[in-house]
This record gives structure tokens, C-alpha cells and sequence, in this order.
């Protein structure tokens, strides 16, 4: 089965890269298109300039489907019906800063948060599991009903489902999320086993 849709993911970087590229809606729609965007993630500037980011890059994919991780997280945590939250995030504290005011006004409560203010995107990728995990376990409380995970570039997708059973709680990693909303967008209803809660459950 072909995906008809795009998963949409901005990264902070220095530059874009130097070769050019067709059209996005002149692509196999099957693909998954990664646009690097510097300084700009899917959480910038407010809940309603995120819809409107998202709406643009539809049109330019000539109607095709968006997921990105802001609303991917957005969806989980709303079918989880989970509204006070605690978030682990690679940025600067302008990540935090926006990435707060995003969960704020889609109706969450974000009562704990972590910035590792990791200096690069490979900085991010390097970052290990048993660091994410204790960062995570420093963020849980009694009152958080869910933990989440930003940061395309941190990989936290075994992670997360292991600190589900240890907590007894969803955790979410962005980039599970992402697909799955993906996934779930075009009638793709294959529950997965392994990648945590939302996959086996949604």
C-alpha cells in the first residue's frame, strides 16, 4: 500500500543542503519528505501559525496529506485524553519557550520541562537512551499523566514504551508519534507491537 502523504519534519540547521530539489508536489507521493528549516520546528510561533505552516506545505504538496510532530503529539495525547504533561526536549531555551506555548494553547498543562540545550543537531543525535530515560524519571510526578519526548534528531523510540511499563503511563517519543499519525491519517489501522502504547492501543 502507498502512503499518500508526507511526513513533515523541520530541523534546526545552519543551511539547507546544496543540491536542488523538484517540486514537493511533483514527487512519488509514497515518499517521505524531510524539510530542513533553519532555526523554525514544528512547535514555532504559536499553536495557529503552526496550522497555518501545515496548511501552506498541503498546498505545496498539491493537497497530500501533512503530519508533523507538534500535532502527532498533539493527537496522541488527546486519544490518551491525558491534559497535564511533562516534556524532554534538545533545544535552546527559545525551544522550550516555544515548544510550551504550542502544548499551551492545544489545551495541555505543562508541568515539568527539561532543555538539554544539546549545541547541534548531531549534538541531539547523540544523546543516549539511559540519558533520555533518566531525564524522563526526573521529570515524572504524581501529577504528570504523560510524558513527551520532542526532537526529531533524539532517538528515544525503544526508550519510551520501557518507561511506559516501568511508570504505568504513556510516554511519548515524537518520531513514533509522527508515523503513527501518519499511519492513522490514511486508514492505515495496523496495531505494532514494540514501539509503546500508542501503536498497540490507537
Amino acid at each position: 500500500m502507498r502512503l499518500h502523504t508526507y511526513i513533515y519534519i523541520y530541523m534546526t540547521s545552519r543551511g539547507r543542503a546544496g543540491c536542488p530539489r523538484p517540486p514537493l508536489s511533483s514527487r512519488t507521493p509514497a515518499a517521505v519528505d524531510v524539510d530542513v528549516s533553519r532555526r523554525r520546528t514544528t512547535f514555532y510561533h504559536g499553536y495557529e501559525a503552526c496550522v497555518k505552516k501545515r496548511e501552506g506545505l498541503a498546498a505545496r504538496c498539491g493537497g497530500v496529506g501533512v503530519s508533523s510532530g507538534s500535532f502527532a503529539c498533539e493527537m496522541a495525547l488527546k486519544k490518551f485524553g491525558v491534559t497535564r504533561i511533562a516534556v524532554l526536549s534538545p533545544y535552546a531555551q527559545v525551544g522550550d519557550v516555544e515548544v510550551t506555548r504550542f502544548f499551551t494553547e492545544a489545551g495541555f498543562q505543562v508541568l515539568g520541562f527539561k532543555g538539554l540545550r544539546c549545541r547541534t543537531p548531531i549534538a541531539i543525535a547523540e544523546v543516549g537512551e539511559e540519558e533520555l530515560l533518566c531525564h524522563m524519571r526526573e521529570l515524572d510526578s504524581p501529577e504528570v499523566q504523560a510524558l513527551v519526548q520532542v526532537g526529531t534528531n533524539l532517538s528515544f523510540i525503544y526508550g519510551a514504551p520501557k518507561l511506559e511499563r516501568e511508570l504505568g503511563k504513556p510516554v511519548l517519543a515524537i518520531n513514533s508519534a509522527t508515523y503513527w499519525q501518519a499511519l492513522r491519517s490514511v486508514g492505515v489501522a495496523t496495531r505494532l507491537q514494540g514501539f509503546g502504547r500508542l501503536f498497540e492501543e490507537f
